[in-house]
């Protein structure tokens, strides 16, 4: 499984990769909105774990323009809003928390 991860906290980017991995997944890193649209664009993911706030380019208008291109099925995000905003669990979602 290909993931993207997109958080401009390096400390924070870097668990994140290293969690992941150690899962057995397959993880590209960026540090900013920019770089983050671009590898989103360029490449196939099963999931994308991108910051609100980034320099460069924004969260939500990263996945915002990922869904216009429809480019992905950009569903919802971390604290499980759906794409229309209501929060909620997403359906075949778990929610687990990390330690460290």
């Amino acid at each position: 499984m290909n993931l993207l991860v997109i958080e401009d906290d390096r400390k924070l980017n870097r668990m994140l990769c290293e969690i992941l991995e150690k899962e057995g997944y397959t993880v590209k890193a960026c540090t900013d909105g920019e770089e983050g649209a671009y590898y989103l664009q360029q490449n196939a993911y099963d999931l994308a774990l991108v910051d609100w706030m980034l320099p460069g380019e924004s969260g939500p208008d990263i996945l915002r323009e990922s869904r216009r291109k429809g480019d992905h099925d950009a569903g919802g995000d971390a604290d499980g809003a759906d794409r229309r905003g209501k929060q909620g669990d997403l359906p075949g979602c778990r929610r687990r928390r990390l330690s460290g």
